[in-house]
């Protein structure tokens, strides 16, 4: 295994030409539950941790939170979790699917931002659930390398904002969101250039007529793709995005839906 505390340092010297101990100061939640304590320092620091993949969990005491890694792809990431333990411990390194220190346990309950730098070509609740109820928020979902989504928040119940976030190497987005009641999406810096599967994607899911409809615009904008099944759960679409789903049908594609509204 890597040293991860020398991984840091490269990251941060490279990116910013500081130390990685900028990176986070203070430990354990802040007084409003927020993530992980005081953070931060450098401008820079901050900027670095929005190329990564950011999410948000909520933990009680002796909790352990599980990255849903599947195999079959490539991982390799240096993970802060939020907590205070990398500055105490050492940022652990993660090189593969089933790594030890892809698993935490949590010393105090409360909310956590846990943010990953580095590989990640996929992630799977639906292949891996064992913490999916524990994460509330994909607060940056990072330029991280991401090659496949499948089934990456399904049966996450308390999920509710997803932003961010490059993926115009993703092939797979099925059952990605597949029933995540609160889900709140933002998918405007999204590209579905490369994603040839969307089936049962929001299977069990009604998002918004507008979040819906913004949806199939930057999929019509994006996609290089024909012929893509793509379920939409019982979302509706406005008549904003009516020319842009009949375009998508006209390419092949094929959507089920809640209809027009």
């Amino acid at each position: 295994m890597r040293n991860p505390i020398l991984l840091f340092s490269l990251i941060f010297t490279y990116a910013c030409g500081v130390d990685s101990s900028d990176l986070r100061k203070g430990e354990g939640p802040d007084d409003d539950g927020g993530g992980g304590g005081s953070t931060t320092t450098s401008s820079c620091a901050l900027d670095l941790a929005h190329r990564g993949f950011v999410s948000t969990w909520r933990v009680n005491a002796g909790d352990t939170v599980q990255l849903p890694l599947p195999s079959g792809f490539s991982h390799s990431f240096a993970v802060d979790w939020g907590d205070g333990s990398g500055e105490k411990d050492g940022y652990p390194y993660v090189s593969s699917y089933d790594d030890p220190d892809t698993e935490h346990v949590y010393d105090r309950a409360g909310e956590y931002k846990v943010t990953i730098y580095g590989l990640v070509e996929a992630w799977s609740f639906a292949t891996l659930a064992a913490s999916k109820d524990k994460i509330i928020a994909v607060n940056e979902l990072g330029d991280v390398g991401w090659k496949s989504l499948q089934g990456a928040f399904a049966g996450c119940s308390n999920l509710g904002i997803v932003q961010g976030g490059t993926t115009a190497a993703v092939t797979d987005m099925s059952s990605m969101f597949a029933a995540t009641p609160k889900l709140q999406l933002d998918a405007t810096s999204w590209s579905f250039k490369a994603v040839t599967n969307m089936q049962s994607m929001f299977e069990g899911v009604t998002l918004p007529d507008a979040t819906y409809s913004q949806l199939l615009n930057r999929i019509l904008q994006t996609t290089t793709q024909n012929g893509v099944p793509l379920d939409g759960g019982d979302s509706r679409y406005d008549r904003g995005a009516a020319a842009a789903r009949a375009q998508l049908v006209a390419k092949g594609w094929k959507i089920e839906d809640g209809g027009p509204r």
